[in-house]
Parts: C-alpha cells; sequence; structure tokens
C-alpha cells in the first residue's frame, strides 16, 4: 500500500510537530491520527490554518521554556540539610529517601512534589550530594542535600574529654600513704 499525506494538527511524539506534512500508512492515519484530531488531510486551506496554529503553539512553548528555565535556575540553587545518626565512618544508621528530602524542600520554601525526586537509591552516607528533581518534559533540576551527623560518635567524645592523669608520687609520699594505709588496717582489727 502506498503511504499517504496528512498535516500534523498537533505534537505527536516520534513523528512530527504541529503544521508538518508527514507521510504516514493509511491504517495509521485512519485508525489513530484522524479520529483523535492530531491530523488532518493536508490541503492548503488547512495548511494555512494549520500555520497559524503552529505559531502560535510556538509562542506558548517560548513561553513555558522561560518559565522552566527560571524554575531550573531557582531549584538549582537549593541547598537542604539533613541531620541524621552516623557512625564514626559516616555511614548513616538509616537513610534519606525522595520523601524527606521532599519534606526538607518544602520546609525551606519551595514545595516538590516527592514524585518529581529522582534517586537511584537511598543517601546512606554523610556529605554533600546532588540529587536530580523533574520539573517539566526533559528538564530536571539538581538540588544540594547536606547530610550531616546528628551527633559525634562516642569514641570522640571520650578522646575529647581531659583524663587526669595521676600525679607523680615521690617515694617519700608512696612511703607515707601505705604506712597510713597499715595504721588504718591495724585500727580496723583492733575494733573487731
Amino acid at each position: 500500500m502506498k503511504d499517504m499525506e496528512v498535516l500534523l494538527r498537533e505534537h505527536v511524539r516520534h513523528l512530527g510537530r504541529c503544521g508538518d506534512v508527514v507521510r504516514v500508512a493509511p491504517g495509521y492515519a485512519r485508525n489513530f491520527l484522524l479520529p483523535r484530531g492530531l491530523a488532518t488531510a493536508a490541503t492548503e486551506d488547512n495548511k494555512r490554518q494549520i500555520a497559524r496554529r503552529a505559531a502560535r503553539l510556538a509562542l506558548e512553548e517560548a513561553e513555558k521554556a522561560e518559565e522552566v528555565a527560571a524554575a531550573v535556575a531557582a531549584l538549582s540553587e537549593l541547598t537542604v540539610t539533613a541531620l541524621e545518626r552516623a557512625d564514626e565512618n559516616g555511614r548513616l544508621y538509616g537513610s534519606v529517601a525522595a520523601a524527606a528530602i521532599a519534606e526538607m524542600c518544602t520546609a525551606a520554601g519551595t514545595e516538590i512534589d516527592v514524585k518529581r525526586v529522582h534517586l537511584d537509591a537511598p543517601i546512606k552516607t554523610v556529605g554533600e550530594h546532588k540529587v536530580s528533581v523533574h520539573v517539566h518534559g526533559e528538564s530536571y533540576a539538581e538540588i544540594t542535600v547536606v547530610v550531616q551527623a546528628e551527633g559525634a560518635p562516642m569514641e570522640s567524645f571520650l578522646e575529647d574529654e581531659s583524663v587526669e592523669e595521676p600525679a607523680a608520687v615521690s617515694p617519700e609520699d608512696a612511703a607515707d600513704e601505705t604506712g597510713a594505709e597499715v595504721e588504718a588496717g591495724e585500727a580496723a582489727e583492733g575494733e573487731g
């Protein structure tokens, strides 16, 4: 069968944009494009009419692209911080998931739907992480998520505390202390 030409009234993925004249199989045009209003016959009158529509769509798309670019720029500057329990190696006892990131962004004043946060796997280490957020279409922004340990590990507390070293004892002081211990022991025996 011979392909037929149709004029697209809307953008059709993998086929063309509004106003394009494309060649498609007759069955595809008859069963899909024409009944759904995605295409029409490629006549001169239809071409003029669709050209005006295509210009209007192009203007709307340009405005939308500017809005998306502004949203991407604003989100790219966003940094949120999570305080989580971690071990001495910087591994979290839990993890920071997409839902937690969405909540942190909302608390920071930028509402993000959890479905738009894209993580390959939950964050499980302390540090700075880049997280992809879907904005619109093929546009994504990267926000910065800083994960900090909630408290330093116990070992660092022990190292930081000043442990008093026993004072150096001279031999005479040691003899006096030993004599006092012996006298205390004899006194305790005498009472019993």
